[in-house]
């Protein structure tokens, strides 16, 4: 089992618009990277830069993607309400809400781990997440957990992150008319409804209260 971890959006208080961390469940991971290459080959998805976009709705890379994507994978996507900037909150972002959410989930077995690359956390902290992450989940019993920092944006076990990510920014974005292009959000609405992320909401005051809970 894989689990991938991909953001979408700025950390910072100057950026008004959603933080939104993408978490997607691969079940079969090889069964998946199997069927991957037998529809797309090598090809390379990334959210911000596929079509149809807000700019240019023509095209329907991202509705293929997404549709490939519905019946292989279980998503979690966490809406950051940034009240500060959440820098200083990265470990508690990243490992403990993760890990938070993770509990939910039937795991099994050998379950791997995946962040994107991610410059927002320096190498201790990388490092303090991979050692505790075991223990946020409640030493679930029957798993082997394994963390992993090494995801590139060509990983194709990345892709469906960004796009969970992506997706929901895009669909918050709609909701909260920022997205002024109707035909893109019927088209955000549509994808949403299609791959049905379960959407959590979160001031960063409520993740200091859940990661309290945690320690």
């Amino acid at each position: 089992m894989l689990v991938s971890v991909d953001e979408s959006g700025n950390q910072s208080t100057k950026d008004p618009y959603p933080f939104v961390i993408g978490i997607v469940i691969i079940r079969d991971e090889e069964r998946y990277k199997k069927d991957y290459h037998n529809f797309f080959g090598d090809r390379i998805f990334k959210y911000s830069e596929d079509k149809p976009k807000i700019s240019n709705v023509e095209g329907n890379v991202k509705g293929e993607f997404i549709s490939f994507l519905s019946a292989r994978i279980f998503s979690i996507a966490i809406i950051v309400e940034k009240f500060e900037d959440i820098k200083s909150l990265a470990v508690d972002i990243y490992g403990k809400l993760v890990a938070f959410h993770l509990r939910k989930i039937d795991l099994k077995g050998k379950v791997k781990v995946l962040y994107d690359r991610n410059p927002l956390l320096k190498k201790d902290e990388k490092l303090y997440i991979q050692n505790n992450f075991h223990y946020w989940l409640k030493y679930i019993k029957g798993i082997w957990i394994s963390v992993s920092f090494e995801g590139k944006d060509k990983d194709i076990t990345i892709f469906p992150a960004d796009y969970v990510a992506g997706l929901t920014r895009d669909y918050e974005l709609c909701m909260e008319r920022e997205i002024k292009n109707e035909k893109y959000c019927g088209l955000i609405r549509e994808w949403i409804d299609l791959l049905s992320p379960c959407i959590y909401f979160y001031t960063t005051s409520e993740i200091r209260e859940i990661v309290r809970e945690l320690n």
